[in-house]
Order: structure tokens, then sequence, then C-alpha cells
């Protein structure tokens, strides 16, 4: 990787695109585990699960987002995150703080190298509250949000 660009996973939550760092990725999984529930934990909190004898912790990130699908009601604690157009969720497997954390997202897109030059600056101080965003980058003329896993 050359120290002017950065190399990005790109996915998908219902119809928008995200990014997270090559870098801080380890591996995507079906969601297909058994979750243990984390009693008492933020609600963003899907549970834990054990990924080769290692417990990782993992995030709906269209509820953490606050994407989650408005025809889903959310009083409904069982409800698992709305399916892919391929019937499949899948978890992506990230290092924070080098811990592994999982992330439910709909669908991996593509790899793709960015210029830190085309790297925006995120302005809206509601999406700067929390910190989840780094910025924003224009990837084949979509608008992608790049995300701050350490913050999340």
């Amino acid at each position: 990787m050359n120290g002017d660009n950065v190399d990005f996973l790109i996915f998908k939550l219902n119809d928008e695109l995200f990014g997270i760092e090559l870098k801080k990725t380890s591996e995507v999984i079906k969601y297909d585990m058994d979750f243990t529930r984390i009693p008492g934990e933020l609600e963003w909190i899907k549970g834990a699960i054990n990924l080769r004898n290692n417990i990782v912790p993992v995030v709906d990130l269209k509820e953490r987002l606050g994407l989650w699908d408005r025809r889903v009601h959310r009083d409904d604690k069982e409800l698992e995150p709305a399916l892919t157009s391929n019937g499949h969720a899948m978890i992506l497997v990230a290092k924070v703080d080098n811990e592994a954390v999982g992330f439910i997202i709909d669908e991996v897109k593509d790899l793709h190298q960015v210029s830190r030059l085309q790297i925006e600056e995120i302005k809206n101080r509601d999406l700067l509250r929390e910190g989840c965003f780094s910025g924003l980058a224009l990837m084949e003329n979509n608008l992608v949000k790049l995300l701050n896993v350490e913050n999340i």
C-alpha cells in the first residue's frame, strides 16, 4: 500500500455503502452462528459468538447507526437482522483495540483503494458527535461512509 492511499473493505447496510479500513478487518463469516445474549448489555450488542474458541462480541450495525428497518417493530427483542436479497446477513470481524469484534452487515461489495486526498471530513456535528465516522469518500460515483471502528 502506498503511504498516500488507504485500502477499504466496502459493504452494504440496507442500500447504503460503508467502508472499514482493510487493515482493521480479519474475516467475513456467515451469519449462521448461535449468539449468547449478554444480560444488561447495550441494545445494539447482539450478543457474543464462539469463533474458534475466542469469544467475540457482535454489534448490530444497523441498530447502532440508526439504520434498522423501520417496517420492523423494535419492541420485539427476538427479531433477527433483516436478511439481504440473497437471504443471508454476514458478520464482518474486525480488530478493535487488538480485540476481535463482529459487525452484522448485509453484504460485502468490494475492496477499494482510496487516496487520502479523496477522503472528506464530515462537517455535520450530528454524524460526528459519537465519532462513528472517520470521513466520506466518493468511490465509483457512490458516496461511501467510512467507519471508525474504534468508536462504534
